[in-house]
């Protein structure tokens, strides 16, 4: 069902929308999908405003937001293209090409109510489709149909505009199908009720865009199209869109959050006005800044959140070779987080942390040389080789080990020593450094801030003119000052 394709330091993540791939030709025949683990949608809490709409090559869902207004799916209206599938990022930006091709003719849509729909007459027909620009579904898979005449004696669904969902609120989904993978019992409403809202808005651990949410496993293939109501309200959230194996989920729901001026156009052309939940916009729920706590990206004002020893921590991409990609406390670092249950390598903001640890200590005082250090890999090898070395003889054998990461290894030392970092890192002489942050003799590479008076006895006796320092330090004679 999933594949990742790496590129331009991003992946993308595929996934099978959710309409049946072949409709009834004739009022007879029935949808192939639905709610899975629901209930016969008859009783008095019934959502008559959820219709089955059908287009001759197509069948999905929908819900009726005024007496001549239908909400459904974009990939409902249209044919696909391709195989099928949507490939998306969590910029909203397709991986793999159009989705849907030109929409069917709106006459040919057909719009049917009832719990059991099935040789049932059309109540309406389309008169016009609306959805948003272009032929990729990404973070869009939302459409109208306005219909050629009104439905009478059922009351239209209230809608959300104003916020995409907010996880752990729980919502209804409601549809027409079949209940499980092979199933036979097609065509007669059913609904879930209290499915829980996992995440809401762009997270690259989930991997949805912005107007995008995911609910715990509630359809089949060929629920498209039908609504998630807000538990509470029973306004209209967010329209199936793409569907998981039925029995394990997940659903992702597109929301009309983002899509304010398609709804304005909608209700327009139709000559109604919209009904509106009405609920007041609640905080953001990304509030989450890098290197706070986090379970998912959903929180995170960067989008990601990586887990380290148990731990989880909100992150954003950043770039080696930019020394202000990360807020001060966090190195850009070679990391990893997981994209629904898939480890991603990429560079991430990390905590450097605060264990008296060697590399603790230079992320601090040397920041911008272990950011070289970092960048190039081999360098890292010989930092990480030293740390265990307990002689001089190690330590040249960890150097020529990897000579190409020699030069950014020498100018990391050359700041190690003359810091505090010279009583936690190996690989200083014996009485290097001292209390300032210059402590290079005859204008050596100093350290990366404001130096001190310091450089005891022994400090690192630069060459003159080597490898500057961001401020230079002071001092630094062979007998110190």
């Amino acid at each position: 069902m999933r594949s990742f394709v790496v590129g331009v330091g991003l992946l993308s993540l595929t996934l099978a929308v959710g309409c049946s791939e072949r409709a009834p030709d004739s009022d007879t025949e029935t949808l192939n999908a639905a709610i899975v683990g629901g209930v016969v949608d008859n009783d008095s809490e019934a959502h008559e405003n959820v219709i089955y709409l059908t287009s001759g090559i197509g069948a999905c869902s929908g819900t009726l937001v005024a007496p001549n207004l239908v909400l459904t799916a974009w990939h409902c209206v249209a044919p696909g293209a391709g195989d099928g599938r949507i490939g998306c990022d969590p910029n909203g930006v397709s991986t793999n090409g159009d989705h849907v091709g030109d929409d069917f003719t709106a006459s040919n849509l057909r719009v049917r109510v009832g719990v059991n729909p099935g040789g049932s007459a059309a109540v309406a027909r389309g008169k016009e489709i609306l959805h948003e620009d272009g032929k990729q579904l990404c973070n869009k898979d939302l459409a109208f149909v306005v219909l050629d005449t009104d439905v009478t004696g059922i009351t239209p669904a209230k809608i959300r505009t104003n916020y995409v969902a907010i996880p752990g609120e729980t919502v209804t989904v409601v549809g027409y199908g079949i209940t499980s993978n092979n199933g036979v019992d097609s065509g007669i409403r059913r609904r879930r009720d209290n499915v829980p809202i996992l995440t809401a808005g762009k997270d690259y651990n989930a991997y949805q865009a912005s107007s995008e949410f995911e609910l715990g496993p509630s359809g089949c293939s060929g629920d498209s199209g039908g609504p998630a109501l807000d538990s509470v309200t029973g306004a209209v959230i967010g329209v199936s869109s793409r569907v998981g194996n039925c029995n394990v989920g997940p659903l992702v729901d597109t929301s009309l959050f983002g899509h304010e001026s398609l709804v304005q156009r909608a209700f327009a052309a139709a000559g109604k006005t919209a009904l509106l939940e009405g609920n007041p916009t609640p905080p953001p729920i990304k509030s989450k800044a890098d290197g706070q706590g986090c379970s998912s990206g959903w929180e995170c004002l960067g989008d990601i959140c990586r887990e380290e020893n148990g731990q989880g921590e909100c992150t954003k991409f950043c770039s080696t070779t930019s020394a202000a990609s990360c807020p001060d406390g966090m190195l850009c670092m070679p990391s990893s987080f997981d994209v629904q249950g898939q480890s991603f390598d990429t560079e991430l903001c990390v905590s450097i942390p605060d264990d008296g640890s060697c590399f603790s200590c230079r992320a601090s005082s040397c920041r911008l040389r272990t950011i070289d250090c970092v960048r190039n890999p081999d360098c890292m090898t010989i930092a990480d080789c030293v740390d265990g070395c307990s002689d001089e003889a190690c330590i040249t054998a960890c150097i020529d080990a990897s000579p190409s990461g020699a030069n950014d290894y020498n100018s990391l030392k050359s700041c190690t020593c003359v810091t505090e970092c010279k009583d936690v890192c190996n690989g200083c002489p014996a009485g290097s450094g001292g209390s300032g942050a210059g402590g290079a003799s005859a204008g050596g590479s100093g350290g990366e801030s404001s130096g001190g008076t310091g450089g005891g006895a022994g400090g690192i006796a630069g060459a003159s003119g080597s490898s500057g320092n961001s401020s230079a330090g002071t001092g630094g004679s062979a007998a110190g000052s």
